[in-house]
């Protein structure tokens, strides 16, 4: 009895394994993005991109481009439905209409005139080149396979890996607690021309006193070479630090050549809210008073409190 038994389990078992084997006959390998369907799309802002840089301490830093980027290159991941090639194997890509183009303007990227899947791998990765929008704003396209021609090499493979989304924009947006003070009214082609020649985004924290004279000169300079299209913003004359009103009983009326004569002295680092003036101006009056014996025709044009 326990022999017939055995010998029934073995065949119920071999039927179930015969019946879970999958066999492999579609008549063309097939080519997908190798993402899940949570990854199947990019969201990229032009605006927003950085190189990262070592900075005169040694650190890193991100280094925004603002609008000097007009185009990038991103990385895409290809898997396949079936063999590894014994060759190369050569493909095209095409864009299509996504669904939210009836509102969204189509983003325009740019091919290789051919792909290639490398022989002997499953796994692949190609580029392709993300062209900046001639205007401000939110565009998009989706990215899939060409293989309508006659000698495409692959079908597509699963449908919800065929078409890969691109979301393209190149949109400023205004920052929170933006400093009027210093920076006038907020407009997006201002904080573009800002990010572009400071390469940093915008703040609450950053003393833009600093930073007013030279947004004021690049944009003269900006308008100057460009008399037919200059630009429809400017920035307020104001270098004066939020700190210096505590200060000032120290160092008195505030004057940019104030400022550079103790940058130039003591460093920028001394120009802070942060430092301690009452030990500070002994040393700077000593300065001050040498340079001025020593040019009684060009003394400097500020004076410091007794």
């Amino acid at each position: 009895m326990y022999k017939y038994v055995c010998i029934g389990f073995f065949l119920v078992l071999f039927g179930c394994q015969k019946e879970d084997i999958v066999e492999y006959d579609l008549k063309k390998d097939c080519i997908q993005f190798d993402y899940t369907s949570a990854q199947m799309s990019l969201s990229y802002n032009f605006a927003e991109q950085y190189i990262s840089v070592y900075n005169d301490w040694g650190m890193l830093e991100n280094y925004y481009l603002g609008d000097s980027l007009r185009r990038d290159t991103i990385s895409l991941n290809l898997s396949l439905i079936g063999w590894e090639g014994n060759a190369d194997r050569e493909f095209r890509l095409r864009t299509v209409p996504l669904v939210e183009l009836d509102t969204l303007p189509m983003a325009t990227v740019e091919f290789q005139p051919t792909y290639t899947f490398r022989a002997d791998q499953l796994k692949d990765t190609i580029q392709v080149v993300l062209i900046r929008p001639e205007a401000r704003g939110r565009y998009g396209v989706g990215i899939t396979f060409d293989v309508e021609s006659k000698d495409a090499i692959f079908d597509i493979g699963v449908e919800e890996k065929s078409i890969y989304e691109l979301y393209i924009s190149d949109t400023y947006a205004q920052p929170d607690n933006w400093s009027v003070d210093y920076l006038g009214e907020f407009s997006e082609e201002k904080y573009a021309f800002m990010v572009s020649v400071l390469h940093m985004l915008y703040s609450p924290n950053t003393d833009w006193s600093q930073y007013n004279q030279f947004l004021r000169d690049e944009l003269a300079k900006y308008n100057d070479e460009h008399p037919e299209t200059p630009k429809d913003f400017e920035f307020p004359v104001n270098t004066i630090p939020a700190w210096y009103e505590s200060a000032s009983v120290y160092l008195g009326e505030y004057s940019d050549a104030k400022r550079d004569f103790i940058i130039t002295y003591l460093g920028s680092g001394v120009w802070s809210e942060w430092t301690y003036w009452p030990s500070v101006m002994p040393f700077i009056k000593s300065i001050y008073n040498a340079y001025n014996q020593s040019h009684p025709d060009n003394p400097l044009p500020f004076t410091f409190p007794e």
